[in-house]
């Protein structure tokens, strides 16, 4: 009766361990999924945000390439308009 016993309560501790096991290896999955699947655009939400007020596209990786290129051209042109205006003032007397 005793064996019987032991038997049971050890494989009740089995039990619960594969049991807690599992769910361990579901919440890994749940949050590797979560992060992997959960966001379509890589961005987490205040970068989505801060993008959108700087009228970046980011709903596609193409539109993010490209509105990104020409705020960037954009700031080039102004940098190169800024360091002729320094140039200009630098030689006048």
């Amino acid at each position: 009766m005793k064996r019987a016993r032991a038997v049971t309560q050890g494989s009740i501790f089995t039990l619960l361990g594969l049991l807690v096991a599992a769910l361990i290896v579901l919440l890994l999955v749940y949050r590797v999924f979560h992060a992997y699947f959960g966001n379509k655009s890589g961005l987490d939400t205040h970068a989505q945000q801060s993008l959108a007020g700087e009228g970046i596209d980011f709903s596609s990786p193409r539109g993010l390439l490209e509105t990104t290129k020409s705020k960037v051209d954009a700031l080039n042109a102004q940098v190169k308009e800024r360091d002729a205006k320094m140039d200009s003032l630098k030689e006048s007397p």
